[in-house]
């Protein structure tokens, strides 16, 4: 997802790995890792030196964005974090979240509330993965600055992705049907009309898409 050629700010670098392995493929020229806590910069720094990459790779101490300068790199990225944090970090200053190009994101929860909120900020999904780690689904999104509309099938399942159509995608619904249907059987009170309301939503789609 990542464009080559192009500098990139890792946001939550955590141990700096993803940035390492973008230099080490010559993706990318150079980058700079943020993370909030010292830990992780520490652990970033001494990953990155190890590799060899310390004159082309930094980092930064900082809470989301508010510490790194505007301009500092063509790409954004932010994986690994819940959506809410995500979408958190990109408010608090949203002349500093657009001023850069491209962005990847990976959210690792309510992935439809959060292309709901790129929409709503006038970002727009240009690409779409899913993969799958053991029984883990992991969702990766590409966008840049632009305008998008989304129905309620995209924004829980991914415009893109429903276009392309991946196995995994057909993997993930048949899953997420089964898991849905267990918790009709045993979940009561107010959520379980959330839960039908998913159900219903999942069907709708694999008729859709013809499973």
């Amino acid at each position: 997802m990542v464009p080559p050629g192009e500098t990139v700010l890792d946001v939550g670098t955590d141990h700096g790995h993803v940035l390492i392995e973008l230099v080490r493929r010559k993706i990318i020229p150079s980058g700079t890792g943020s993370d909030v806590r010292e830990g992780p910069i520490r652990a970033a720094r001494n990953n990155i030196s190890k590799a060899g990459l310390s004159e082309r790779i930094d980092t930064i101490l900082s809470d989301g964005l508010r510490d790194v300068p505007s301009g500092v790199a063509h790409t954004l990225i932010m994986t690994g974090m819940g959506s809410a944090i995500m979408k958190d970090i990109l408010s608090v200053d949203m002349q500093k979240t657009f001023s850069f190009d491209e962005y990847v994101f990976s959210p690792q929860r309510d992935i439809g509330g959060f292309r709901t909120f790129l929409a709503a900020h006038d970002l727009k999904i240009t690409d779409e993965e899913i993969i799958k780690e053991k029984v883990k689904y992991y969702v990766i999104i590409k966008a840049r600055k632009g305008h998008m509309e989304l129905n309620e099938f995209e924004s829980r399942y991914g415009p893109l992705l429903l276009k392309k159509k991946p196995p995994c995608l057909m993997d993930f619904l048949r899953s997420e049907r089964m898991r849905l249907d267990g918790l009709c059987r045993e979940v009561t009170g107010e959520r379980i009309h959330f839960i039908r309301e998913s159900l219903r939503m999942n069907k709708e789609i694999c008729a859709r898409l013809g499973m």
